[in-house]
């Protein structure tokens, strides 16, 4: 089997979705061919940052990070199954065809208790 890992790229720190990418990794090494690629994030200057999260009120460096993004140069339909290791980073899909995808859904938890990670 043949399978995409498509994450994002944590340039000069160690995450735990970061470190929880790396275990699953080396796990599926194990058992099929994989190919790693990253997302690239789209650098947003600081100050039109700063104008939006005023805006809406809310920290949204998560979304700063990782959307909008370039999808990497990659034929998707060579691959049995393309694994998106990042919820944040679906937009991207509608332009992913013909392949079978994982995602994978990270801190809920915020959606949750919204009132206790504010």
């Amino acid at each position: 089997m043949n399978i995409l890992l498509l994450t994002t790229k944590y340039e000069h720190k160690t995450t735990g979705i970061s470190r929880t990418d790396t275990h699953v990794l080396k796990e599926l090494q194990k058992h099929a061919e994989i190919t790693l690629d990253y997302f690239q994030p789209i650098h947003i200057p600081r100050g039109i940052q700063n104008i939006v999260q005023k805006m809406f009120k809310k920290d949204l460096q998560g979304f700063f990070n990782n959307i909008p993004f370039k999808l990497p140069n990659q034929k998707f339909h060579t691959y049995d199954i393309v694994y998106v290791m990042n919820q944040q980073n679906t937009f991207g899909l509608n332009w992913i065809k013909h392949t079978k995808m994982i995602v994978s859904v990270r801190d809920v938890m915020k959606c949750a208790y919204p009132t206790i990670f504010l």
